[in-house]
């Protein structure tokens, strides 16, 4: 096994591992590399994968990745044991906790007995010859006393101004942050624009011109991995209906598209991935963040359900908005729900070696074990309808995939 190299970039990075990355770009780098990754084991709540964040442990690198669970962002990079990785600060090798800069917390071991809170740690610490740190964090605050209540909810800088991203390279282009579903056929995707402010950029004047998809000779997914979504492009088709009572502000268009071409394939369905730890598909998407914008109410001030909400939420909502298209009494009845089993073998993402186990007990790992066979996956889930909508719903009740129509 090769040591993992990295350069530290306090508030940013260490190597590769940049804070703000997506938990799929991270694995996908990890397991891209598994001469010098060997082992990678996956940390989560089976029953809150949203709520609780998810680990990802190096235990042959000495290294602990921590992600918050809704946007599956890294958070905070821990360095659990110097021998087995090789760290350099502005070009030198890290070996005294006076190299480092803010924002990179060091642990020191201290004898008990020593302590007392009359006295000046510092100076403890400093009394001790040849004291060596145990370990190191990597998060973007000016300290750690700070940084901590709003580790996990706190916006975080544009990958693109981190500077471990080599500069001699094509800057990526900001993710897409948030797609809102306004029904109809009508969505708004939003992307994080400012470098540093995490400002939201909603000019629907800006497109992104892809090369033409009308030489496809009948219908097709396009997929999307880096972006979370798929896109199956086909011969046009009636939208799905609009909400009864929603009316939609300035900035999501009416025009409906038409073309002079009626073979000309167009996109007439988004599929939008949770990418949740646990489930069948783990890993082949990042995952997409996406809210419900015709369920939002300004006057009762009720949020519009999003990707973070368990579907019962969002399911009473739905049935709400829709009620007046059904008879009495059979708008709550109507949904059942239809079951989708994946069938058994191996994920795409399976090839990541996840092992069970590590310092909270209420938290589980997948098993190396093909998808399904130990239940700790959701190979079985249950799929939803509404107009224009179809949910994929996990056992733990949360939200796995969204179709758009």
């Amino acid at each position: 096994m090769s040591l993992f190299t990295g350069q530290l970039y306090p508030k940013r990075a260490l190597g590769f591992l940049a804070l703000g990355a997506s938990l799929h770009d991270i694995l996908t780098r990890l397991k891209a590399e598994p001469t010098r990754f060997p082992q990678l084991e996956l940390v989560y709540s089976r029953e809150t994968p949203i709520d609780e964040p998810v680990t990802v442990n190096l235990p042959a690198n000495g290294i602990r990745l921590r992600f918050d669970g809704a946007q599956q962002r890294l958070r905070l990079i821990e360095v659990l044991d110097f021998s087995r990785n090789h760290i350099t600060f502005n070009d030198r090798d890290l070996v005294r906790p006076a190299t480092a800069a803010p924002a990179a917390a060091f642990t020191f071991k201290l004898s008990a007995s020593a302590y007392s809170p009359d006295k000046d740690v510092v100076s403890l610490l400093s009394a001790v010859p040849n004291q060596t740190a145990t370990s190191m964090a990597v998060f973007d605050g000016p300290s750690w006393a700070e940084a901590r209540p709003t580790l996990w909810t706190a916006t975080l800088p544009s990958i693109k101004s981190n500077p471990a991203i080599p500069r001699s390279k094509d800057v990526p282009a900001d993710e897409i942050s948030l797609v809102r579903i306004h029904g109809g056929g009508a969505i708004q995707l939003f992307h994080q624009s400012s470098l540093m402010t995490g400002s939201e950029d909603t000019n629907d004047e800006e497109a992104v011109e892809e090369d033409s998809p009308g030489h496809v000779s009948g219908e097709c997914f396009y997929n999307y991995f880096y972006l979370g979504f798929d896109v199956l492009v086909s011969t046009p088709t009636t939208p799905s209906r609009r909400p009864p009572g929603y009316n939609r502000d300035g900035t999501v268009p009416e025009k409906r598209f038409t073309s002079a071409s009626p073979d000309k394939l167009v996109a007439t369905k988004l599929v939008l991935h949770g990418n949740l730890p646990g489930s069948y598909e783990f890993n082949r998407h990042r995952r997409c963040c996406w809210d419900i914008a015709y369920l939002e109410d300004p006057a009762s001030e009720t949020l519009a359900p999003n990707s973070e909400a368990k579907f019962t939420e969002i399911e009473e909502a739905l049935n709400e908005r829709w009620k007046s298209l059904y008879p009495e009494g059979e708008s709550e009845g109507r949904q059942r729900g239809m079951v989708l089993n994946r069938g058994w073998g191996d994920s795409p993402g399976s090839s990541c070696e996840l092992l069970g186990g590590w310092e909270d007990s209420s938290a589980t790992a997948a098993a190396n074990l093909p998808k399904g066979a130990d239940g700790s996956d959701d190979a079985t889930t249950t799929l939803f309808g509404f107009p224009g909508l179809v949910f994929e719903v996990l056992r733990n009740g949360h939200v796995n995939t969204v179709t758009v129509f």
